[in-house]
């Protein structure tokens, strides 16, 4: 081989070598992060992202103090706060600071990002300065239809920007001072002239509820108030009537108008012993749709009731038939149910009210001993229609009692001991029972 290809070989080799050499130094270049770069003030030149994360993280605190002059107002762990480091972010970026070797020369140093919870920092700290006082909005204030208007209040809080600013200047410090800065609310008095006037124009509401033409409730001023609330979107706050408001509204009244179904009672032997009663719910979603297309008008709106069949239960005969050869009456205060036979026969089934457990009606074999169409009790003030005494003149059976002021229990107390101690039937039932017992009737009481 003569010396010029010797020269090419060599030339041709020492190229091969320079170019991988080169290559090699690129790959290495480009995963080792610049020189002279610096995370949260430690330095990660020339050093891979993995070594570099590891570094940075060693660094950052797990435990945090919050102080207020001399005062230590929260010391524990960073993850209590919400407190959150990102050296990862910081680490990308430093990789990616251009590598042209006109920047090799010059440092550069990249701060951590960090997030933070104030909610959650003002719930932990001990105990908050006697001068903290968060800013307060203007707001209205409705009571029986009577706007009150409470003004805004200027506060003295906690500065987090300056918080964020020292926790990212000195991340792996630990330790915080706070600082208090003024904070202004969000709206002013002056901002809710037009939501007054929105609420003055809801409080025109005049609604009458009306079943088969008979008023059965008013919604005016002093419950169109309670329904009342307040959006807030930015500086703008809008009255509305609040879904959650006139739900709990309408649920009371479902409640109070609304007659539950009263069960087809069946005894075992298939003998029915009450019919049971259809029941009416109030439409309260149809309800609820008519006053909020009404607002702010005057107008009556027919309330809609929705039956319910009774549901059919299946109890034991807790009667005896024939426990007598005439008349007799029978009462179950187990099953609160009163039976009227005539030897083997039963002429009558009726629901009854007996006494409350305080004032508990007795047990036994008693007779009727005096009749009254309408008695009169003084210790109670009540009159009580169809009355058969059967313990002297203390314990009778009567009709659900009239108060002196005309008010009559309703006969959803039938079926619940709630009476003093007597046996309450409704006035049709009392009454039937009334014509057809005789002073001297049999009447046997038994749990």
């Amino acid at each position: 081989m003569n010396r010029e290809k010797i020269a090419l070989l060599i030339t041709i080799i020492s190229a091969l070598i320079i170019s991988l050499l080169v290559i090699t130094l690129m790959f290495i270049k480009s995963q080792l992060i610049i020189a002279k770069v610096s995370v949260g003030g430690v330095n990660i030149g020339l050093m891979d992202k993995i070594n570099a994360y590891q570094i940075i993280s060693a660094k950052i605190p797990s435990q945090i103090t919050f102080k207020y002059g001399s005062d230590i107002l929260f010391q524990g762990d960073k993850t209590e706060i919400g407190l959150i480091y990102d050296p990862v972010k910081s680490i990308i970026e430093a990789q990616k600071i251009n590598r042209s070797f006109d920047n090799i020369a010059y440092a550069k140093n990249i701060s951590i990002p960090v997030i933070y919870n104030e909610d959650a920092i003002i719930s932990k700290i001990n105990k908050l300065p006697e001068n903290y006082q968060p800013a307060q909005n203007a707001k209205l204030e409705i009571t029986n239809g009577i706007i009150s208007e409470v003004k805004e209040i200027n506060g003295l809080e906690f500065d987090f920007n300056q918080l964020a600013n020292s926790i990212t200047n000195n991340p792996f410090s630990g330790e915080y001072e706070l600082t208090m800065i003024e904070s202004q609310p969000n709206i002013k008095l002056e901002d809710l002239s037009k939501t007054k006037a929105d609420v003055e124009n809801i409080l025109k509401t005049n609604l009458t509820l009306t079943q088969n033409k008979k008023i059965k409730e008013r919604i005016e001023v002093k419950i169109i108030s309670t329904l009342i609330g307040f959006e807030q979107l930015d500086s703008e706050v809008k009255a509305v009537v609040e879904e959650a408001k006139i739900d709990k509204y309408l649920d009371t009244l479902k409640n109070r108008l609304s007659v539950k179904a009263s069960p087809v009672v069946k005894y075992q032997n298939g003998e029915i012993a009450d019919n049971g009663k259809i029941g009416s719910q109030l439409n309260i979603e149809k309800l609820k749709k008519d006053i909020l297309d009404n607002i702010a008008q005057e107008k009556n709106i027919e309330l809609e009731f929705i039956e319910t069949d009774p549901a059919t239960k299946i109890v034991e005969q807790p009667f005896q038939p024939g426990l007598y050869a005439g008349k007799y009456i029978e009462i179950d205060l187990s099953t609160q149910r009163l039976a009227a036979f005539n030897g083997q026969n039963k002429d009558y089934e009726f629901v009854v009210s007996s006494g409350k457990w305080s004032m508990p009606t007795p047990s036994g074999t008693f007779t009727i001993n005096s009749k009254n169409p309408r008695a009169y009790s003084s210790k109670y003030n009540l009159y009580m229609p169809y009355w058969m005494a059967f313990i002297g003149s203390t314990y009778g059976l009567h009709a659900l009692p009239e108060w002196a002021n005309g008010y009559k229990e309703g006969e959803n107390h039938l079926g619940v001991p709630v009476s003093h101690g007597c046996v309450r039937l409704s006035t049709e039932n009392a009454s039937t029972l009334y014509n057809w017992a005789e002073i001297g009737t049999t009447v046997v009481i038994h749990k």
